[in-house]
């Protein structure tokens, strides 16, 4: 049975019958009305924006040192039009995001969540390091607080 059969009964259901059944599978969804009719569209939802915009800014091969106009990167330039995510370079990365999404089985919300613990995870690591090297650039120059010290050996696994 083809999904043309499967649907078939979407033909004769009423306008009603059909309101009816996108609201329920909305709700069931986490969407909300303006999700639905940007779905309907073909808008992508903010979330799905935001995890193709953090695919972009984390696997992006273009180089991005020039802050004002990086080097090469059609998706900076889109972003500058009145309607980046029908462009070609959004796009892109939009199917990207669908596919994570998909393949994750989850809601690009769940996943732009995923994304922004890992971020903030990783950031609280880099703090981290950056206060254990200074710590033990302060005890080898022999200015440092006891306190700190004990940090040190906490962290280093000695204590």
């Amino acid at each position: 049975m083809s999904d043309n059969d499967t649907l078939s009964w979407l033909k004769d259901a009423s306008p009603e019958s059909l309101r009816s059944a996108l609201i329920e599978i909305a709700r069931l969804h986490g969407m909300s009305e303006v999700d639905v009719k940007n779905y309907i569209e073909g808008v992508p939802t903010v979330d799905l924006q935001k995890v193709a915009e953090a695919l972009h800014l984390a696997f992006c091969k273009i180089d991005h040192s020039d802050i004002d106009m990086p080097t090469g990167c059609d998706f900076y330039v889109e972003s500058s039009c009145d309607a980046p995510w029908i462009l070609k370079e959004h796009k892109k990365w939009l199917d990207k995001a669908r596919t994570i999404c998909k393949e994750l089985n989850e809601r690009p919300f769940n996943v732009l969540s995923a994304i922004q613990a890992a971020y903030k995870s990783m950031s609280g690591l880099t703090l981290l390091t950056e206060a254990f090297v200074m710590a033990e650039i302060e005890v080898e120059q022999k200015r440092y607080n006891p306190y700190k010290l004990s940090i040190i050996k906490i962290l280093s696994g000695e204590e």
